[in-house]
């Protein structure tokens, strides 16, 4: 199970033979047409959290579909067609998955607004603490209805964000979930507290 510890940078890593094992599990089945077994998913699932060290926060945010098809299969070894959302976070770890290193030693971040938010299929909705007065709320557009119920989340993380700060006639600077590999935002932490997302979150934007 183990990492490749650079001290002199401070980061974890993971061994170079275990991405290679990883990324031939994604070829396969990405190969098969996203029909696998569920003893499949699960062997990428545990791959991935067992990586946790040096990939960060993200292991948990983009493995959440596939566990759900985990539990939902009737059988461990019957291939499925797994469902789209999981299709998109196998789709996800294909395209960006990424080595560089986890920091071994993360400063505490001061928070600076703490906002709540919330998404569904139709919309979302949140606000910030400081500014209670104000929420924001809106339906997502055609596109993105289309896609997963993650990057919903996480965008719902954003659009209240912005839309606060817009209407306060302030420019602020947000920190959007790292994971997401977008680079459109930078600034300030934000303690954000979603449905299924509530920790300290050093965040990116979703586009």
């Amino acid at each position: 199970m183990g990492f490749v510890l650079d001290l002199q940078h401070g980061i974890f890593q993971v061994p170079a033979k275990r991405v290679e094992a990883l990324k031939r599990l994604i070829d396969t089945i990405i190969d098969n047409h996203f029909t696998v077994s569920a003893r499949c998913l699960s062997h990428l699932s545990g791959s991935l959290v067992s990586m946790g060290l040096a990939l960060g926060p993200v292991v948990r945010l983009w493995t959440r579909s596939i566990y759900r098809d985990i539990c939902q299969a009737n059988y461990w070894d019957k291939p499925f067609l797994v469902s789209q959302d999981s299709q998109s976070e196998v789709l996800f770890w294909r395209e960006n998955f990424d080595n560089s290193g986890y920091p071994i030693w993360s400063p505490s971040p001061k928070v600076e607004v703490l906002t709540y938010s919330d998404a569904c299929g139709e919309g979302w909705g949140g606000f910030a603490v400081q500014s209670s007065d104000k929420v924001a709320r809106g339906c997502w557009s055609s596109a993105d209805c289309l896609k997963s119920s993650t990057f919903r989340e996480v965008k719902a993380i954003i659009l209240p964000a912005l839309d606060i700060s817009t209407s306060c006639g302030a420019l602020t600077q947000w920190i959007v979930l790292q994971a997401c590999r977008l680079d459109n935002w930078k600034g300030s932490v934000v303690n954000t507290a979603t449905q299924d997302v509530k920790q300290l979150t050093p965040l990116q934007s979703p586009g």
